[in-house]
């Protein structure tokens, strides 16, 4: 293998466009290095700090909004019991009658 030169600076490379041309190639990275004359070493070094960068949170911002209310809906029918205590207990149609048994078996020990 012959030694070719390689670029002055590190900096006279774009590293961008090296990144997502070897995203795109079919080699592997150390491949890639060698057909594009540049450093394995320097190459994953320069890669690992593009991809860090890459993934730095976008400044996040707020977009207006606007509540509009809204008619409350139609409360589904209850079954209310008046306890003697004034308490009131309110149970919904959907309740599972195991349930129902629970509490009116314990409303009949309390009262």
């Amino acid at each position: 293998m012959s030694h070719k030169e390689q670029p002055s600076s590190d900096k006279t490379i774009d590293w961008n466009k090296l990144n997502t041309e070897w995203e795109a190639s079919p080699l592997s990275q150390k491949a890639f290095c060698q057909a594009k004359e540049i450093s394995y070493s320097l190459f994953v070094s320069k890669r690992a700090y593009w991809l860090k960068k890459r993934k730095r949170p976008v400044k996040q911002t707020f977009a207006p909004v606007t509540v509009t209310p809204i008619k409350a809906a139609k409360a589904d029918p209850v079954l209310s019991l008046r306890l003697p205590s004034g308490a009131r207990l309110d149970i919904p149609p959907s309740i599972n009658t195991s349930h129902l048994k629970s509490i009116l078996f314990a409303l009949e020990v309390i009262c």
